[in-house]
């Protein structure tokens, strides 16, 4: 995974947007971390960057720790200026293509179906939602937008 420094992205961010990945990111991080000072700082960093094209990822895909993210970032978030972006981890098409997508990562684990429940939950989300179901999973918050991350 290639690694760019916070110095190189001040330098360089004048035609980029950046998109904070949720839990994944510094943000996230530090939240966890109950470290709200550290988190503000994060997102004032990320704000002077890159002004009005800086979002910060948000899911609803039953991962562990997920919930507390959550709720912690709608606390920090408040009376903040943070564009949200809703994201959708695809692996899967149709709903009903789970029980292949299972076999596809049995095979690839060597092992059978016997996956912890919170992964399954986790990889049942993991199909292409469409704009009116993620509006529906997100629709309690407010300056939302949408993106589906589609397998590389």
């Amino acid at each position: 995974i290639p690694i760019v420094s916070y110095k190189s992205l001040s330098i360089l961010s004048s035609d980029l947007i950046a998109i904070g990945i949720s839990v994944d990111s510094d943000i996230g991080y530090s939240l966890l971390n109950n470290d709200f000072l550290k988190a503000n700082n994060f997102l004032n960093y990320w704000n002077k960057v890159f002004k009005d094209r800086f979002y910060l990822s948000i899911t609803r895909m039953g991962l562990y720790g997920e919930n507390l993210f959550f709720n912690r970032l709608m606390d920090f978030s408040y009376n903040k200026k943070i564009i949200f972006v809703a994201t959708n981890e695809v692996s899967f098409l149709k709903k009903d293509e789970l029980l292949s997508y299972r076999s596809k990562i049995a095979m690839f684990d060597n092992n059978n179906f016997k996956l912890k429940d919170f992964y399954d939950n986790y990889i049942s989300n993991k199909y292409f939602k469409s704009e009116n179901e993620m509006f529906n999973l997100f629709s309690d918050i407010k300056n939302l937008h949408l993106l589906q991350l589609l397998p590389y």
